[in-house]
């Protein structure tokens, strides 16, 4: 409410809604989609009502079709500055409550009048984070999956034959997720086909960019034309802040984001042990905050967990250590790793895709021209299946199942998805040369194939656990 009247109460978006022709549930949504918020500065319900029909009759007069959504996003903005004068005289603390009916609008619950820093979003890993960093800007990786609902709504964009991954991607801002729509901008960094189309699709609800990344990593042209696409990069950032990036930002936050990876790995490293510190699922929950947390306070929780963690006594009896490699097991698709941990006892202690360790196994040159250490950083980094050479991939792979004493390795490749699904076989085999058994799968986010993942994974861990009792019969005998 405010200290004059009804104006931001219920009644109030009720009549508005009516006003712009939308359902009232509709209106905050409609609001997070406008380009250029219209000025309502009308204190009374009554006068307000009046502007916004003169708003939008002007408006359509001039045919300009996002005037519902500009005026709906002026009525929000203008709400929001009443409740922010109200706040302003009795001080603003963290921690507020937001309760009451007008609490269930979209819009209203993700509008910050003071919060001046644009909110970035990001799909890809290979993303450099120490230039959103250096801009200033909010930034969360958009990396949900697993809901076959969100899966529903992409759908409407894309085929079939898409994985279910990109479909959540865009299904999240086709089904209104105020996270994503509160987004002023969404950055891509050209992986795969299916990705590149879903980014195209995203620009329709918020403005998507996309850059280039050379898929030859080891030539020293693909090194230097990363490094011209990063710098385009930091020019987008500071024209949509406002504010210059200089080389020594990025060299500090290079300096801030390599410590992060430090102890991330380190992290993983306690798996290393007889008895693992940390489950897999603990792990890829520490990885969440690197994704989506501030990176100063992050790094002083990780500091202060991992010491805590350090210090746990390594005993108890040793359960099957299995390994995790092939497509991106998103944020919110814990079901594969539950199935292994919870349903057999097993525990992943290592994982080979881009959202488990692997993107913290290399740091940054924190020497020398910045964008070049970056260019160089990313291109270095354990690289995913779509670069080239592949072999790089492979040997990477070998080399964790190797350092992590794994026994055995759960190959997951999403339906559709050509990334993984292709050099399958060349990753089997290289397992294969190492004696690792592997278990392939390939699946989506339906709930439909749960039965059959849990007979496949229980009877993996049975031959796993079999292997282990032959190989301590023939140590015994000798």
């Amino acid at each position: 409410m405010n200290d004059k009247c009804a104006a931001g109460t219920g009644r109030f978006w009720e009549k508005a809604a009516v006003v712009l022709g939308l359902e009232v549930d509709h209106l905050g949504p409609v609001a997070l989609t406008a380009k250029a918020p219209a000025q309502v500065s009308s204190q009374c319900v009554v006068f307000a009502e009046s502007e916004v029909i003169s708003l939008r009759a002007r408006g359509e007069k001039a045919g300009d079709d996002s005037v519902r959504a500009n005026i709906a996003a002026g009525i929000h903005y203008s709400a929001a500055r009443r409740v922010q004068n109200l706040l302003g005289r009795v001080g603003i603390e963290p921690d507020l409550l937001f309760s009451g009916g007008v609490s269930n609008n979209l819009g209203m619950s993700i509008i910050h009048s003071k919060d001046k820093h644009k909110k970035v979003g990001y799909l890809c890993g290979y993303t450099p984070l120490e230039l959103l960093n250096a801009a200033g800007v909010k930034h969360v990786r958009l990396f949900r999956g697993g809901n076959p609902e969100t899966v529903a709504h992409g759908e409407f964009y894309t085929q079939s034959i898409a994985c279910d991954f990109s479909k959540s991607c865009i299904g999240a801002f086709q089904g209104g997720d105020p996270l994503h729509l509160a987004l002023d901008k969404i950055y891509n960094f050209h992986t795969c086909a299916t990705m590149k189309r879903a980014s195209e699709v995203i620009d329709q609800f918020v403005p998507t960019q996309m850059y280039s990344l050379p898929k030859l990593r080891l030539e020293p042209d693909s090194r230097k034309f990363f490094r011209d696409e990063l710098l385009v990069f930091r020019s987008d950032l500071e024209e949509l802040t406002g504010k210059k990036i200089s080389d020594s930002d990025v060299h500090e936050q290079i300096v801030l984001r390599n410590k992060l990876r430090r102890v991330l790995k380190k992290f993983s490293e306690l798996r290393k042990r007889i008895t693992p510190v940390l489950t897999g699922r603990k792990y890829l929950d520490l990885v969440r905050g690197y994704y989506y947390l501030a990176p100063e306070e992050l790094l002083q929780t990780y500091e202060h967990l991992y010491h805590q963690l350090r210090e746990t006594p390594d005993r108890g009896k040793k359960p099957v250590r299995v390994m995790m490699s092939g497509s991106i097991i998103a944020d919110g698709d814990r079901r594969l790793i539950e199935i292994i941990e919870k349903g057999t006892g097993a525990r992943v202690v290592v994982e080979d895709h881009c959202t488990g360790v692997r993107p913290f196994n290399h740091t940054i040159r924190e020497t020398g021209d910045p964008f070049q250490a970056l260019a160089d950083g990313d291109l270095d980094q354990a690289p995913c299946a779509r670069m080239k050479p592949i072999e790089d991939s492979v040997e990477l792979s070998t080399q964790l199942a190797q350092e992590y004493d794994v026994e055995g390795v759960v190959y997951v490749s999403l339906k559709f998805c050509a990334c993984y699904g292709i050099p399958q076989k060349l990753f089997i085999e290289a397992f294969q040369k190492l004696g690792v058994p592997v278990l392939a799968l390939s699946g989506d986010y339906s709930q439909s194939d749960q039965g059959q993942l849990t007979t496949r994974v229980e009877a993996f861990i049975d031959v796993l656990q079999e292997k282990r009792s032959k190989v301590n019969e023939q140590y015994a005998s000798a």
